[in-house]
């Protein structure tokens, strides 16, 4: 599951928020999946984020959903894997 991040404003929710993928998918994938179905640019404003110990964790572009799903995420063996984006504007 993708959703946006609860205190999100800058850009719009999914029309879909379930999406399926495979294992091998990256944290830089997702991000370039978002900016286009949201038409947001730069995609490098994106953050992805999952729960981990009870806090949330910015998850690094190279991750992979697999690696997300298996050690970092809290969730069951057959629990979907929830996922949160926000778009973070740099300042220059």
């Amino acid at each position: 599951c993708l959703r946006r991040h609860p205190q999100e404003m800058i850009v719009d929710r999914l029309d879909r928020e379930y999406i399926r993928t495979n294992c091998k998918l990256t944290v830089n994938n997702l991000k370039m999946f978002l900016s286009r179905k949201l038409s947001y640019t730069p995609l490098d404003d994106f953050q992805i984020l999952t729960i981990s110990g009870g806090k949330g964790v910015i998850l690094d572009d190279s991750v992979t959903i697999g690696d997300v799903k298996n050690d970092i995420a809290e969730s069951g063996s057959d629990d979907d894997l929830v996922l949160h984006f926000r778009a973070v504007p740099s300042t220059i």
